[in-house]
């Protein structure tokens, strides 16, 4: 009980936690994305401009259950003047599949991934989080994979008073397919804390 509390207070303190994105990162789409599933609620800002996730809203309740007890959060991606994806997801801890439709994405239309929450309770009572989405699929609207993707962020938070502890950030893998080699790129960034 004692640490349910303790996550319970972590989140509400990591849920205020503002965050940003290095230069590296910038106008990058892909962290767009990634930052619907970084885990807690921390809101990643400098994010591209041109794809905007900002009116998406991740859900804001249900944390808690999720990454203690595994019970599902349900949200339906609408696309809207500040949202540029579409499509449900059911977050959940075990690796769970996500096809979400996209627009002002250059000339992907559709992003197929898989995602997850992996939670690990560290020996000074402590929490790492992570989550991250993997085995990721970009593809044109003529069906074609353009690009494939993986990611994660990673936050500890102590689980007596719920500080974090240490924020490791996280990275952005992409790799986009053409007819002469695959060009692969990583993003790594990191919320302000």
């Amino acid at each position: 009980m004692e640490l349910m509390k303790s996550l319970l207070a972590g989140l509400v303190f990591l849920s205020s936690v503002g965050a940003y994105a290095t230069n590296v990162c910038e106008n990058n789409r892909f962290v767009n994305i990634l930052a619907l599933f970084v885990p807690l609620n921390i809101e990643i800002q400098g994010l591209s401009r041109d794809f905007n996730t900002h009116g998406c809203k991740k859900p804001v309740s249900g944390w808690i259950e999720l990454l203690s007890l595994d019970q599902p959060i349900s949200k339906h991606y609408v696309m809207s003047d500040r949202c540029d994806v579409g499509g449900p997801v059911r977050y959940t801890r075990k690796p769970f599949p996500v096809t979400l439709n996209v627009r002002n994405f250059g000339h992907i239309k559709t992003l197929i991934f898989q995602a997850e929450y992996v939670v690990h309770p560290l020996a000074d009572q402590s929490l790492e989080v992570v989550g991250r989405v993997f085995d990721g699929e970009a593809y044109s609207d003529a069906q074609k994979k353009e690009v494939e993707f993986s990611g994660e962020y990673t936050i500890v938070f102590s689980g007596i008073n719920g500080a974090i502890v240490e924020n490791k950030g996280g990275t952005m893998n992409y790799r986009k397919l053409n007819k002469t080699s695959p060009v692969e790129s990583i993003c790594r960034f990191k919320a302000k804390t």
